[in-house]
């Protein structure tokens, strides 16, 4: 048992950041050694260290590649939010908020598309899919 860290203090177990926590979808169970086998070999789990992972530089800021797709996926909703407003306000009868709208829609798409290319991510533009009425 001394060869493994306290997992509460690893893991957080108990907080609302650590494993269990809000939005987490970890889950855990005990490790057999010599009838389980590992899911991933060393080299892996250090490359998947914050401080060992690519970089990429966009708009004077560094990204590594968790970090990238939370960019993206905030782009996405944010857009998608656009997009009901938008469409409130055009709803509304509100031409020149529904104008508005539309300009900040192009410029967080074109944002949307930079940054997918400059992170090497797909672009998900299912993510972005707003129902009509």
């Amino acid at each position: 048992m001394a060869d493994y860290p306290d997992f509460e203090k690893s893991c957080g177990y108990g907080d609302v950041t650590g494993i269990l926590g809000a939005n987490c979808r970890h889950s855990y169970w005990p490790f057999l050694e010599g009838t389980m086998e590992r899911t991933y070999a060393d080299t892996e789990l250090e490359a998947m260290k914050p401080e060992n992972r690519s970089k990429i530089a966009y708009d004077g800021k560094e990204y590594d590649d968790y970090q990238a797709t939370q960019l993206q996926r905030k782009l996405e909703r944010t857009i998608r939010k656009i997009k009901r407003r938008k469409m409130a306000f055009e709803a509304a009868g509100l031409k020149e908020d529904a104008t508005a709208a539309g300009a900040r829609l192009r410029a967080l798409n074109k944002k949307y598309r930079e940054f997918s290319k400059a992170a090497g991510l797909p672009e998900q533009r299912e993510r972005m899919r707003v129902e009509y009425p």
